[in-house]
């Protein structure tokens, strides 16, 4: 690397452990539009390394892997608010990120955010299903994110799909059925539509996303 061998640069922590982004000078020494590209790149370029599909560090560290979820459970967030029409009015996109990060980084990545990410949901709605209830579903979120990543390192995106679809559609509803609560009575056949929608969206979504990613970011 040429940065190393000037004066001085070798002993930059930075420079020794490799975690530098080369940007192309054309896009910051005119004033436009472009620079905005040359900010965003180094960002990019931050997501897409880190923990892989085996959870290993590939390079980098702690803060960029807390940069990394941070910024997946603040689009989990903002996924809350897109709402798929249901009883509970709880079901939305939240879970995408959730699902990126399974596929894209590591299972528990992915875990983390998909409950983090029902719970936002959840609390945009008032907790409809009391409080305790919303923290079981967000643990079946969370289960539901690393079995389909789990799958996917295993089998394939389109398996891990597969599973994300059938584990939030319709295995996470029907357990729900033998907690003793009176808001669960019925839930499962009124969840089920919105429900299968809504899995398939976020799971096909995180799924073409991290393969959108993979291919365009250096890993």
């Amino acid at each position: 690397m040429r940065i190393a061998a000037r004066p001085g640069w070798a002993g930059i922590r930075a420079v020794h452990t490799g975690r530098v982004a080369v940007l192309d000078d054309r896009l910051i020494i005119r004033p436009g539009p472009r620079v905005v590209e040359a900010r965003v790149s180094p960002v990019l370029h931050g997501l897409s390394g880190g923990i892989g599909m085996d959870g290993r560090t590939n390079r980098g560290g702690r803060t960029r892997e807390l940069t990394r979820l941070a910024l997946l459970i603040a689009l989990s967030a903002v996924g809350a608010f897109i709402k798929i029409p249901g009883p509970t009015g709880t079901t939305a996109l939240d879970a995408l990120p959730g699902y990126l990060a399974a596929f894209l980084f590591s299972p528990g990545a992915g875990a983390l955010v998909a409950a983090l990410g029902h719970l936002a949901s959840a609390a945009t709605a008032g907790f409809p299903l009391t409080v305790p209830i919303h923290v079981v579903i967000a643990l079946e979120m969370a289960g539901c994110a690393a079995l389909a990543g789990v799958t996917a390192r295993r089998f394939g995106k389109v398996a891990g799909v597969v599973v994300a679809v059938i584990c939030n559609g319709v295995v996470a509803p029907g357990i729900l059925t033998f907690v003793p609560s009176p808001v669960t009575e019925g839930l499962f056949m009124a969840l089920l539509a919105p429900l299968l929608i809504a899995a398939t969206l976020n799971a096909v979504g995180g799924a073409v996303v991290a393969a959108a990613l993979r291919r365009r970011l250096p890993t």
